[in-house]
Formats: structure tokens, sequence, C-alpha cells
């Protein structure tokens, strides 16, 4: 992956951040240009099929390429038949190694014991949006701080039971070129003590989660595209 291929060309109408190009999309009706933490993190939070700017609705069309990046593993049931519900972003970690493509895995072991092959995330916190959590939940579980954002790659929805109740957790995950791999360093207190950067057909057999194991498949399509 080329450092120019990830330089920021635009900004944002909504937040007036910049990122590259491909993190944007240009609204049909109204014009405005706006990224894709604002408009998965506003619209979809609220139903909302407007633009955030202006308020102007947003195409039928449009709304489905959104919508596309949405994976719901439950029915949708109101929020008040939860328990609690969850918001959390994470990353995925990638590299490119003489023209290899690597994805960085992370074994925790869990609170019951078991262990797992993941990849860094953590719930959303004050006013943080979902990329920002992101970058935090990185910085904070495995030390990486030299990360350069290449896209976002979908929204999971699930619920589960616990102790009988019924909780729900949506999940934001975005991926990520690392710069410094070196800057590698696993918080133990977290459960993290082991990684492995693996080829993308390593990566969907080591890959504890089937949802998660998707995204990768989602992201191999998207890089081999560009």
């Amino acid at each position: 992956m080329k450092t120019s291929d990830l330089t920021p060309t635009k900004h944002c109408s909504m937040c007036c951040k910049h990122f590259q190009s491909s993190f944007f999309m240009n609204l049909d009706e109204c014009g405005h240009i706006v990224c894709k933490v604002c408009l998965y993190d506003k619209i979809n939070k609220t139903e909302n099929q407007t633009c955030p700017v202006c308020k102007s609705f947003i195409s039928e069309k449009q709304i489905d390429i959104i919508h596309s990046c949405m994976m719901h593993t439950d029915d949708h049931l109101d929020n008040a038949c939860y328990e609690k519900v969850y918001q959390s972003s994470g990353g995925i970690l990638v590299r490119r190694v003489n023209d290899t493509l690597y994805y960085l895995a992370i074994q925790q072991r869990r609170r019951n014991g078991d262990l797992q092959w993941v990849s860094p995330k953590g719930q959303i916190e004050g006013n943080e949006n979902s990329l920002e959590t992101a970058k935090r939940e990185i910085s904070e579980e495995i030390g990486l701080k030299s990360i350069t954002l290449i896209d976002f790659i979908s929204k999971q929805c699930f619920s589960y039971r616990e102790s009988g109740k019924l909780y729900k957790k949506t999940i934001f995950w975005y991926l990520f070129n690392v710069d410094q791999p070196s800057e590698l360093v696993l918080n133990h207190e977290e459960g993290f003590f082991m990684s492995k950067w693996l080829t993308y057909e390593e990566s969907i057999s080591v890959f504890s989660h089937e949802s998660f194991i998707e995204l990768i498949k989602v992201v191999d399509n998207i890089l081999n595209k560009s």
C-alpha cells in the first residue's frame, strides 16, 4: 500500500475534518460532501435519512449504499426490549510487506477463560465519535498510535443473552494501515497476550468469530480493487 494512496484530499461539510477521497459520499440532492463518520454515526443512530448538514433528503440509491455497509445478525427489536444497549468501535489493522498484505490478529483470554483471536475494539465513551473510539482502543489495547485510516468497513448489530437478560451491541469497524509495527505492545491487563501477522488465507482460518471473518473478506475485496 503506497503512502500516497492514503493522502487526504477532501474535507467533510459536517465536521470539517480531512480524510482521503474514498471516505466521503457526495450527496445527490444537496451536493454536500459528508464523511462516513458523520453519515453512519448520525444518520443510522437516529434513522433520520437526511443530510446531517442541511437536512435535505438523501436519495434512495445512496441510502441503499449506506445500509449495505451495515451487518445485522439479529431481528430488529425496539431498544426498549433490551436490558442494555452497547455501542463499540474497533479497527481492522493491516500492513504490506513485499507486496503481501497482512492482517493483525490478537489473542485474548476472556473472563470465562476462553481464548479468542480478535481485533482491538471497545465501548464508545462520552462525546467520542466511533472513529475516535477505534483509534483510542487500538492505542490502549495494543499500543499502536502511528496508523492511517483507509476506510469505514461496517456497522454490525447483534443481540445476546447473559444471565437470562437480553442485550444489544453495535460495533463500528474501521480499516487502518499500520505505519509503525514496532509500536505494538499488548495490554496484558485487558487479557491480550499474543499477536500474529496473518495472510488473508491464514486470517480467515484463525479469527474466532464468523461475523468478523466476513469483514476480512470485505476488506480483501476493497484492498484488491485499490
